[in-house]
């Protein structure tokens, strides 16, 4: 198979995915507004649970206002990843 092929397949796949991400966001939206946390739903395959979960962040720029750019670096983690950028040809 040519890498050309490769490339628009990707991209077809990309594309379904994103419908998929918006049909899964308006469930999740609909499913949301009728249960409360804790509360499931029974489908004939699978079950629903509502749960709400805390997530903390920080401030990056905050952070870097208090502390020096030494202990800034010195508290990081670098990650390297790879990614692959797909846009529609024009």
């Amino acid at each position: 198979m040519k890498l050309s092929h490769l490339a628009d397949e990707l991209g077809v796949i990309k594309a379904q995915q994103a419908e998929l991400a918006k049909q899964e966001k308006e469930i999740k939206e609909k499913l949301r507004a009728h249960l409360d946390q804790g509360r499931a739903v029974e489908g004939d395959f699978f079950r629903v649970t509502l749960s709400e979960i805390k997530r903390s962040s920080l401030d990056r720029k905050r952070v870097e206002l208090m502390l020096s750019p030494d202990a800034v670096r010195d508290c990081m983690k670098v990650t390297h990843v790879s990614r692959f950028n797909i846009n529609a040809r024009k």
